[in-house]
């Protein structure tokens, strides 16, 4: 009788350990009939207070942020010469708002619908020649650049993207700064 229960016991042993591991390795699989769950912590009120207060601050840290990209009084004005200075090393100056001036040099098919090359200085010049630091600039959104074109005077409001490469017609590259436009006034035009 004593090797029958030994048996028994043992047989029973592997059919729990055969279904622990089957739910284990099957975790979630409904197809098996197997369902699992999952615990949730409960916060407490204060925990609860301080998670939306977080997430409240959060919310106005980016709007702030937000908003202060279309605020030109948070743009800081740039010389020629700091801006020549900042073309040979536009990844050193990501994220910096400048205001620059320039002339829409091509926007077209090639450049995309959002995207323009530009001659670029830090003062207005008075000549559009005179704007002689090849740029792309990137609208921020469509709408910011919906009124803009080739031959197009500009005051641009942008951030710094870094350095940007791209190729030319003649199977040359090139890389220029790029900057994200946020705000463009149409100042006038070369035509």
């Amino acid at each position: 009788m004593w090797p029958w229960a030994l048996g028994g016991i043992v047989i029973g042993v592997l059919v729990v350990v055969s279904v622990v591991v089957v739910a284990t390795v099957n975790d979630g699989d409904e197809s098996l009939g197997l369902v699992t769950t999952t615990s949730r912590a409960v916060l407490s009120p204060a925990q609860s207070e301080r998670s939306r207060q977080a997430v409240d601050a959060e919310r106005a840290h980016i709007d702030a942020i937000n908003a202060a990209k279309f605020d030109r009084s948070t743009y800081e004005v740039i010389s020629d010469r700091d801006l020549a200075l900042l073309a040979r090393s536009p990844d050193a100056a990501k994220g910096r708002k400048l205001v620059i001036h320039g002339v829409v040099t091509q926007f077209d098919s090639g450049t995309g619908a959002t995207q323009f090359r530009a001659g670029v200085a830090g003062a207005q010049q008075d000549a559009w020649y005179d704007y002689d630091i090849n740029v792309v600039i990137a609208g921020a959104s469509p709408p910011v650049v919906a009124n803009v074109v080739k031959d197009d005077l500009v005051t641009i409001y942008v951030e710094v993207a870094g350095a940007y490469r791209y190729d030319t017609t003649l199977g040359g590259s090139m890389t220029v700064p790029r900057f994200t436009a946020n705000i463009v006034d149409v100042t006038g035009t070369t035509g």
